[in-house]
């Protein structure tokens, strides 16, 4: 995940807390070396185990490519892939702390990406959403 300064056009790695609410952005990227040329962010759950993603009391931002309709409020859009950049998909969201979660306890985010050959194999999925109710990519 990246830090955006709002201030400035300057992304920082996150490895330390940010406050509440600090938009973040989580990228995924294959090599453009790879026989696999094309990637769709499947999963991004928020955990407070670092290995385990579904550990009690984790939240699911993003499952079978679709965002969490719960969490639309902190992820403004669906995960997304730059036209330009089919190697690479990201999905912005601010951040928060679980509910059951002391205020200095660490996050993990866990994600899950497939990687294509064909474009056609990651494309986005129609995402049911009434807050971007023209959909995201493609009905099956």
């Amino acid at each position: 995940a990246r830090i955006s300064n709002n201030h400035s056009a300057s992304e920082l790695p996150v490895d330390q807390a940010v406050p509440i609410g600090t938009k973040l952005q989580l990228r995924a990227r294959i090599s453009q070396e790879s026989a696999w040329k094309y990637v769709k962010l499947m999963e991004v759950t928020v955990s407070p185990d670092p290995d385990d993603p579904h550990m009690i009391g984790s939240v699911a931002l993003v499952k079978d490519g679709c965002r969490n309709r719960d969490f639309a409020s902190i992820i403004p859009h669906q995960p997304a892939r730059y036209r330009e950049r089919h190697n690479e998909v990201f999905l912005d969201f601010e951040a928060f702390l679980l509910s059951s979660m002391k205020e200095r306890s660490t996050l993990w985010i866990h994600s899950q990406i497939k990687a294509c050959m064909d474009s056609v194999d990651c494309q986005p999925d129609f995402c049911l959403d009434l807050f971007e109710p023209s959909g995201h990519g493609r009905k099956r």
